[in-house]
């Protein structure tokens, strides 16, 4: 049942009891000259003329991520990650020469270790799930080096801007991602809204820590974590409910960076109260500065209970929670 403008208070080791963690890999990374090829898609996102009312696209949960199955030019190439905290849409380097897709330009990317340097590649089409998105500039990196070098396969990475011309619907529960034809749109019943920010053109919302500090989210489903702050955040008085303490590694765009994980008294995000957070304290990437806000992220196991819609033309972000204690 939803309750418009009500603040929850969640433990978060209750909002996590519904999230299914399943260990193991994603289907395979490349392609191969034995690949099953795709028909052409009938529904294009960067083409109006071909959308329905709706599109949804089945994912598949690995771990603590989302996934869709791609094609490019018509042949498979693994399963691409819906990633949020990300503005590109990202090919493996090898599937790209493999597939022979010509290079039309060159870019570099921003992520928490740094910055890489990449090709952009050029393809007749790109499915996700059948469906058509942007093929003109795909970034081509090493997917290997994205994941760690660990037993997380990725063919791709879907970034935010795969479907940010239109409003859609990241739906984790329920593993669904639905695209909506503008004219066609109203927010998902029960819904409930929240202003929707945007840095360097990721999604991002206000979020108070339990000390008073209002810090900005991006909402990153390609973060394997609940919270993420600038290690600096780690001595703000009054947020911590335990000394960051434990250390460990996140990887991504530009490689490794240590970080140290604690407990966050409490967040309020989304119209929630969530208590007793876990929080992972990271150096500062360089860029990620905003002169209003401390930047940190929202990642997968904070975002697993939630429907999230995002209208970002109307600066919107609708939110349906789903905890276990409301099934």
């Amino acid at each position: 049942m939803h309750h418009p403008n009500r603040l929850w208070t969640v433990p978060f080791a209750l909002l996590c009891s519904a999230v299914l963690v399943l260990v193991g890999c994603a289907s395979g990374g490349g392609a191969s000259s034995s690949a099953p090829t795709a028909p052409p898609p009938h529904i294009d996102l960067t083409d109006p003329s071909t959308m329905p009312a709706q599109v949804t696209l089945p994912l598949t949960r690995r771990g603590n991520y989302l996934f869709a199955p791609s094609h490019v030019n018509g042949r498979a190439t693994g399963d691409m990650l819906i990633d949020t905290g990300s503005t590109l849409t990202l090919i493996d380097t090898g599937t790209a020469n493999r597939l022979q897709l010509p290079i039309v330009g060159e870019g570099e990317t921003l992520g928490i270790a740094g910055r890489a340097n990449f090709e952009f590649r050029s393809a007749e089409s790109v499915t996700l799930a059948g469906v058509g998105v942007d093929h003109t500039r795909l970034a081509a990196l090493s997917m290997r080096k994205l994941a760690g070098g660990g037993n997380l396969a990725l063919g791709g990475i879907a970034g935010f801007t795969a479907f940010a011309g239109h409003p859609f619907t990241l739906d984790f529960p329920n593993q669904t991602l639905t695209v909506y034809r503008r004219d066609a749109f109203t927010p998902p019943p029960g819904a409930e809204r929240h202003d929707l920010l945007s840095f360097h053109g990721l999604p991002a919302v206000v979020a108070t820590l339990g000390g008073g500090q209002d810090v900005l989210l991006i909402i990153d489903s390609g973060a394997n974590n609940a919270i993420s702050l600038p290690d600096y955040c780690a001595n703000w008085p009054r947020i911590l409910a335990t000394r960051a303490s434990s250390a460990g590694q996140s990887h991504g765009v530009g490689g490794a960076i240590d970080t140290h994980q604690g407990w966050l008294r409490r967040v309020q995000v989304f119209g929630l109260q969530l208590d007793g957070v876990p929080v992972t304290f990271e150096p500062q990437p360089t860029g990620f500065i905003s002169n209003r806000y401390v930047i940190g992220r929202i990642g997968t196991l904070a975002l697993a209970a939630f429907q999230l819609t995002f209208d970002l033309r109307n600066r919107s972000v609708w939110i349906t929670f789903h905890p276990e204690a409301e099934e």
